[in-house]
């Protein structure tokens, strides 16, 4: 019997340095929802339909990010989210083209974050 056991992917963890300084990116530049957070102020999860991240705070700076993106944020218009990012004062790079159109961004602690269409 082939049965799927896991229905999806529930949350996908962030280390941020400060959760009240990463919430903006998230929620007023992304759009996401805030909702559930720990009694202690270390967790806070953000949806976006029915995916959430979690912020996750760290105390100490992390020694080496990762080379690749945390999550990818899909969009039915590549170059209309590319503006709206860059109009926010994020760094972006451009729109890159394989197999589907992509483009880079980082939040406030440097963590990639990929926007994707296809």
């Amino acid at each position: 019997m082939n049965t799927m056991l896991f229905e999806k992917v529930d949350t996908i963890f962030i280390p941020v340095q400060n959760i009240e300084k990463a919430m903006p990116f998230y929620v007023d530049v992304l759009g996401g929802t805030p909702g559930w957070t720990d009694n202690n102020g270390n967790y806070q999860t953000i949806a976006f339909g029915n995916t959430s991240v979690t912020l996750c705070s760290i105390e100490h700076k992390l020694e080496k990010k990762l080379d690749t993106s945390l999550f990818s944020l899909y969009t039915t218009s590549i170059e209309k989210a590319h503006a709206y990012i860059a109009s926010h004062g994020i760094d972006v790079s451009e729109v890159m083209e394989e197999g589907a159109a992509y483009f880079i961004m980082k939040d406030s602690d440097c963590n990639r974050i990929e926007i994707c269409s296809y």
